[in-house]
């Protein structure tokens, strides 16, 4: 699976990290390995997993802290999907009509599998997900370069500053749902 780079929103201070992304769709299964390294990964607030609540439970507002996320659109209309991911297992998938508008939670993906080699240790955290698209009629059949795909990350630190990651910013201030910051994988070997 090739590597996809995100790089932080320029106005903004940032930790001194790297978060890279790796994505595979295959069989209706969406596939993504985030990866954050380098030196200054302690300062980050990784959202701990709420004992009250069972493990991969659906939660709103996750980008509020540090999320991981993923835009998916077909090429040629205005729906698109964003799938949240907090570090703490929680997790949402949402369908929007057009941009930033009629928005509703995605209740056809019930559940986000969290592979076995996800981890924080030392200077590095993995997160691998698969997420079953196959309930989603409009994705189910896609193929990844069928699709615009945005890939995200919020980075909060424990002075609870924020940082924004994307493959690129099209914006004056961080906007993930810009289409335009959307790319498009030619094929599976190559970003």
């Amino acid at each position: 699976m090739p590597v996809w780079q995100l790089v932080p929103f320029p106005q903004v201070e940032h930790p001194d990290i790297t978060v890279s992304v790796q994505v595979e769709l295959r069989q209706s299964v969406l596939r993504l390995a985030y990866r954050i390294e380098g030196p200054a990964l302690g300062s980050i607030l990784f959202p701990k997993k709420d004992p009250r609540s069972s493990s991969g439970t659906r939660k709103d507002f996750l980008w509020q802290h540090t999320c991981l996320e993923a835009f998916l659109a077909r090429k040629n209309g205005p729906t698109y999907w964003e799938f949240n991911f907090a570090p703490s297992g929680e997790w949402n998938f949402y369908q929007f009509g057009s941009y930033r508008a009629d928005s509703k939670t995605e209740d056809r993906v019930r559940e986000v599998k969290l592979g076995s080699n996800s981890m924080k240790f030392g200077d590095l955290f993995e997160a691998d997900l698969e997420i079953d698209l196959s309930e989603v009629p409009e994705l189910h059949d896609a193929k990844l370069q069928d699709l615009l795909v945005g890939l995200t990350a919020v980075i909060e630190t424990m002075d609870g500053k924020k940082s924004y990651w994307a493959l690129t910013h099209c914006s004056e201030k961080p906007d993930f749902h810009l289409r335009e910051s959307f790319k498009v994988q030619e094929d599976e070997s190559a970003p």
